[in-house]
């Protein structure tokens, strides 16, 4: 068997082997790949024959099961085609802000505005670094009452908050920033202070007052927008500024406004069951994947850390199916106390995490 690995290499072949149950759910047509090596293994009484290179395998046998090896890949990919859109993404990393001995931005639009105290990222390989880190900004209320203020002064305190830590997203060279600035249940609170919210998050998306839109930032949007909960003329702010920034390249910030991972979850199951009612969709086929692609921002990958500010320690319906895997922070400062040296301090901890995703290593 030409090209089978020498002793050298017996470790990376066992892992390859390894894969073939785990990568199933991530990837099926891989996993069909997978399936003939594992049966070739076999082939031999002694399976670290094979490793070793020691003996061939008979090869009318080893054609064989070479051949039901294509079938199951041509078949498996067949039947997952329809839902390979849905796979997690992986996005390209901003150019870090202090790259080439100074910051970098398309013609046009300005880099990130400095620390205010000249503090710059730690230094952290591409592979240390999350693809996606989500923000629970909790504590404005709270932080308005310890200064003496009206609530409402805390809002306004953590958008300034919240401007610091998207300047320094891009400067770490993070992709992808979501974060939760208003949920469905927080419709529940007095109406004078869901004014004042909406009125904050209103005046943060002008595209000719608010700086962050003048730096390399491409805007979404998570959450219901047919429910009638939300003001007209914020949903059409909210998407002309979407789309004013949907070609930029730098980081993307996913702003959940109206948001409820439930209302998500039953969002996307109410759009399979339509399908399968017209005949569109097999029920007893419907795959994981088949769901994620009726959640808000399919295409963006994964949470990888999810941090929440204010010493409390739940995710209050945030983003559930995206966070599956996430690494969980939990930071006591309230939201405006936090500055992009928190986020940074945060991705830092998260690089020093070990991530297994239930397997072993």
């Amino acid at each position: 068997m030409r090209g089978l690995p020498r002793p050298p290499q017996r470790g990376q072949a066992r892992e390859w082997l390894g894969q073939g149950a785990s990568i199933g759910a991530q990837h099926p047509p891989a996993a069909a790949a997978f399936r003939p090596l594992i049966e070739l293994q076999h082939l031999e009484r002694n399976p670290q024959a094979l490793l070793d290179g020691r003996r061939p395998p008979n090869p009318v046998r080893f054609q064989y099961t070479l051949l039901r090896g294509r079938l199951r890949v041509a078949r498996a990919w067949q039947r997952h085609r329809p839902t390979a859109s849905a796979t997690t993404a992986v996005l390209p990393a901003p150019r870090p802000a202090g790259a080439d001995h100074g910051p970098h931005a398309p013609q046009g639009l300005l880099p990130p505005a400095p620390h205010p105290g000249g503090a710059v990222p730690p230094t952290l390989s591409g592979r240390q670094l999350p693809q996606h880190v989500a923000i629970i900004m909790d504590g404005n209320g709270r932080w308005a009452e310890a200064q003496g203020q009206l609530r409402s002064a805390g809002h306004h305190a953590g958008q300034h908050a919240l401007r610091d830590v998207i300047y320094g997203a891009p400067e770490i060279g993070l992709p992808c920033l979501s974060v939760y600035a208003f949920s469905t249940e927080n419709r529940a609170r007095p109406a004078a202070e869901v004014e004042t919210v909406l009125h904050v998050v209103s005046n943060g998306l002008d595209m000719n007052t608010e700086e962050l839109w003048q730096r390399d930032v491409q805007l979404r949007w998570s959450g219901s927008s047919n429910d009638g909960r939300l003001p007209a003329d914020l949903v059409d702010r909210i998407r002309r500024a979407a789309r004013a920034t949907r070609e930029r390249t730098g980081l993307i910030l996913n702003v959940c406004l109206n948001y409820g991972g439930r209302h998500e979850l039953t969002h996307a199951a109410r759009a399979l069951a339509r399908q399968a009612a017209h005949g569109g969709l097999d029920p007893d086929r419907i795959t994981p994947r088949h769901l994620a692609r009726h959640l808000y921002q399919p295409d963006l990958p994964d949470v990888d850390l999810l941090i929440r500010t204010s010493g409390e320690q739940r995710t209050s319906n945030f983003r559930p199916w995206q966070s599956t895997y996430a690494e969980y922070l939990f930071l006591d400062p309230l939201w405006p106390d936090i500055d992009r040296t928190h986020l940074w301090a945060a991705i830092s901890t998260y690089a020093t995490r070990d991530r297994r995703f239930g397997t072993t290593k």
